[in-house]
């Protein structure tokens, strides 16, 4: 009985350490991005292949905590980068939990003067807890993991600065992974679309994450037809008050061939990707 007892212990002690040997070679290489389901707003969680964490967005309430539980194991306390496209409730208000549970390496973000109770108590937190704050330019790129983040927009620093539409002041971002590429174009409308195809006249993907949840006033014909995604990715809740995503855009997709997945239909979208594809497509709900 003695021995069963201290057998017991000794596989409790354990446990933990098991399941993070598990978890680091769960990955086998691969890229992993979940698009996660938090309602009317975005979030993506970016798993590396040796397991390093990037969340970009974190959705318009607290359903980020659950949503990330369901990828990130219990012991898994830390997010090496955040990115937050622009300080709006719908992107902003999830991540203020995240910074209270997790370890947070860098956050990345615009730094543009906006005083809403949410982002103010992010910028406090963020303070308190002495996190370095990268202001986010096109020449500010970063390399992590043998993934490389290739900023487009903003072009110049605009921290401090006011904003009439916070949306078209989104941090818009490539991910490199080997020969694939991800969009990240935040709520950019038509008229910052135009300018990044005028800054980056070769920009392609093979993933987007469509701009504005599926708004009308983004993701324009001429921008499908420059950057040439096979995938888009649409993160709206379900019968929101919005009606994203607008039919309009749902038709220039299938237009242009390009296969669409939607969060308020399909709940968390996964794409696990090697270096040189896309290795599987899982989905949380069928449609």
């Amino acid at each position: 009985m003695k021995k069963i007892k201290i057998l017991s212990l000794i596989i409790i002690l354990l446990l933990p350490f098991l399941l993070y040997i598990y978890y680091q070679k769960s990955s086998n290489g691969y890229l992993k991005i979940h698009f996660l389901s938090v309602g009317q707003g975005d979030s993506a969680l970016i798993t590396s292949p040796s397991n390093k964490n990037i969340l970009v967005d974190g959705g318009p309430n607290n359903d980020l905590i659950r949503e990330l539980g369901k990828f990130l194991p219990f012991f898994e306390r830390r997010i090496d980068l955040i990115i937050l496209s622009h300080p709006d409730s719908d992107h902003l208000f999830g991540l203020i939990e995240v910074l209270k549970r997790y370890e947070i390496g860098k956050i990345l973000l615009t730094g543009i003067n906006v005083n809403t109770p949410e982002y103010m108590e992010f910028l406090r937190i963020i303070e308190e807890k002495n996190i370095h704050i990268i202001i986010a330019e096109d020449d500010e790129d970063f390399l992590i993991d043998n993934i490389f983040i290739d900023i487009h927009l903003p072009r110049e620093n605009i921290a401090q600065k006011s904003f009439a539409n916070t949306n078209d002041t989104s941090i818009v971002f490539s991910m490199h992974y080997g020969e694939n590429i991800i969009l990240f174009p935040g709520d950019i409308e038509e008229k910052m679309e135009q300018e990044l195809l005028l800054e980056n006249p070769d920009l392609e993907t093979d993933i987007i994450k469509i701009s504005h949840h599926g708004s009308n006033t983004s993701t324009q014909e001429e921008f499908l037809e420059k950057i040439k995604p096979d995938f888009a990715i649409i993160s709206c809740g379900l019968y929101n008050q919005f009606s994203h995503p607008h039919p309009d855009l749902i038709k220039r997709l299938i237009l242009q061939n390009i296969r669409v997945y939607r969060t308020d239909y399909q709940g968390n979208i996964t794409f696990i990707l090697d270096k040189e594809k896309i290795i599987k497509i899982d989905t949380e709900f069928s449609y």
